[in-house]
């Protein structure tokens, strides 16, 4: 038995198909295609991803910006408050997130959140320089400024 396996196996190998010759040029033409493929694919692919981190840094700031005028709106709604104290939990939040070259609002212009009547309301108002606060820029179109602006009763 050990014979007739033996004989079958080399039989098979003496059957199998030989390897053609490969053709250098063959080899190169596809070490060439895979080069122009790779210089096409790798730009692409930067420019996908860090566009992503662009993108996500501006979402972001704005959930930043929305978080520090929901927490303004809080100090606003206390009974006992101050224009300062208001800007001041603003920027704290802001700070908190790392979020620079923002000006804060109180709107209408030159209301006194302490002097406001309950009942009464009050716009709060974030803008934000979008490029100082990227850590990754050039990628996507952002627009330079962002703003939040929220309504809130005192």
């Amino acid at each position: 038995m050990f014979v007739a396996v033996h004989n079958s196996r080399r039989q098979a190998r003496e059957n199998a198909p030989r390897p053609r010759h490969v053709d250098a040029r063959a080899l190169r033409k596809r070490r060439g295609m895979a080069v122009s493929e790779l210089a096409i694919c790798i730009p692409v692919l930067v420019v996908i991803v860090f566009g992503s981190i662009q993108m996500c840094n501006v979402i972001y700031l704005k959930h930043a910006m929305v978080t520090a005028a929901y927490e303004g709106s809080l100090e606003i709604a206390k009974s006992i408050t101050s224009n300062d104290a208001v800007e001041t939990r603003v920027r704290q939040v802001l700070e908190a997130r790392r979020i620079s070259n923002a000006t804060i609002e109180i709107l209408p212009a030159g209301a006194d959140v302490a002097a406001t009547p309950h009942g009464q309301t009050l716009l709060i108002s974030i803008n934000a320089q979008t490029p100082s606060n990227l850590s990754v820029t050039g990628f996507v179109t952002a627009p330079a400024t962002m703003t939040h602006t929220i309504t809130c009763s005192r």
